[in-house]
């Protein structure tokens, strides 16, 4: 069978998979002109093989995009093969046609599909900071139609923050959706700076424990303390170590040992 979508995440092992390379696409594969929309079509060629390419702006492609673009009739929740045009334009679309990316996804916004919504919030994000953090923003506040809310933050910040997207998250630690705020805090004790743990490490006090039941999804407390233990360039205070040891029950100091220990 083909691999009509497939998780980013998954992309090496599928173009291993499929035979493809980098350095295939590269030197035998005309991606530039329509083409790279048949591809979309195939089955075999996965969104992953198409997003092989290095993450490099073209310029000379934007026109393509806009047509596809202003092609597009799909449903917005299953998207047709915009599941894959949306990506590419973020990784290969250069800023110039991001007005006709913000019409198309201020259209339907709220309702895209997750993985589509992300695309193109990442894309705006990328090429207009201030207002592409306005909108993802202004997203994670519409929570009528799908629930894409709830990973905005994993699917929009996949590695890191800046202190303006920081301080956007810091936001919602104390959202009313426990969700929404388990998504926040573990984005920010991964990647946020010394004052947002701070902040993650307070809030811990409020998570229950994951064999307790509670509004929180389930797990949450465990996701945060993994995300701070594995977050990078980190190493906590005195007075941080102290709050976590204070906090953590003698089960999660063992399983946690990074945090409790110089």
């Amino acid at each position: 069978g083909g691999h009509a979508l497939v998780e980013v995440d998954h992309c090496q092992k599928v173009r291993l998979g499929l035979g493809f390379s980098a350095h295939d696409l590269q030197t035998n594969f005309n991606f530039a002109g329509s083409n790279v929309f048949q591809q979309t079509a195939r089955p075999l060629f996965s969104l992953c093989v198409l997003l092989a390419l290095p993450d490099k702006e073209h310029p000379e492609w934007n026109d393509l995009f806009l047509n596809r673009l202003n092609s597009y009739r799909g449903d917005t929740f299953y998207g047709g093969d915009m599941f894959k045009i949306a990506p590419i334009i973020e990784r290969y679309a250069s800023g110039q046609i991001l007005p006709q990316v913000v019409d198309l996804y201020k259209s339907q916004e709220g309702r895209w599909a997750c993985a589509i919504q992300a695309a193109f919030l990442r894309y705006w994000v990328k090429h207009d900071h201030r207002a592409g953090l306005q909108a993802v923003d202004h997203v994670i506040n519409l929570r009528g139609e799908t629930g894409c809310f709830i990973g905005v933050f994993r699917a929009v910040f996949p590695d890191a923050l800046d202190m303006e997207a920081e301080m956007m998250v810091l936001k919602y630690i104390n959202d009313k959706d426990c969700r929404v705020a388990t998504e926040a805090l573990s984005l920010l004790a991964r990647s946020g700076s010394m004052t947002a743990k701070d902040a993650v490490i307070k809030r811990l006090a409020d998570v229950p424990p994951d064999d307790v039941k509670s509004e929180w999804p389930g797990g949450a407390r465990g996701q945060i303390l993994a995300n701070l233990e594995q977050a990078k360039v980190w190493k906590p205070t005195i007075d941080q170590q102290q709050q976590i040891t204070k906090a953590l029950s003698l089960t999660e100091k063992q399983r946690h040992k990074r945090l409790v220990s110089q």
